[in-house]
């Protein structure tokens, strides 16, 4: 029993290290002179490229996302040229929620996913749902 709960001490204590890790990480720079444009994509539980190129970099992206089940959210990551991950947040969008995200120079592609809020949910609803995007 007291072995147990180290581990599960354990477990917390690196969930809230990882958590704040993922918060300090964001990239800047907005340019607001281009004009909106939207585009809607189909989501599940792989990410899926929302903004590339000139979409992307130097560019604000706001995501609207409308997930068939509540128990879901939405995870975005953001990648360079190359396919280096230079930003990612879990659960960025709530279900049905939106969010617009500043993308620095550095950004090349803009990716949303849905996942679960929880291990169950995981196993039990289909990740399906569709996101509204408008490039600034």
């Amino acid at each position: 029993m007291k072995n147990l709960k180290k581990i599960c001490s354990l477990f917390i204590v690196l969930a809230l290290i990882l958590s704040m890790g993922s918060i300090s990480a964001f990239a800047a720079e907005t340019n607001d002179e281009v004009s909106p444009a939207a585009t809607v994509f189909e989501l599940s539980g792989t990410y899926t490229v929302v903004a590339s190129g000139s979409a992307a970099t130097n560019r604000s992206v706001t995501i609207i996302c409308y997930n068939k089940y509540s128990v879901h959210h939405n995870d975005v990551r953001m990648r360079d040229i190359n396919g280096n991950v230079v930003w990612e947040e879990y659960g960025a969008i709530g279900c049905s929620g939106s969010r617009t995200f500043s993308c620095g120079s550095d950004v090349y592609y803009v990716e949303v996913r849905i996942a679960a809020t929880n291990i169950v949910d995981d196993l039990v609803f289909s990740k399906v749902g569709f996101c509204d995007v408008v490039y600034h």
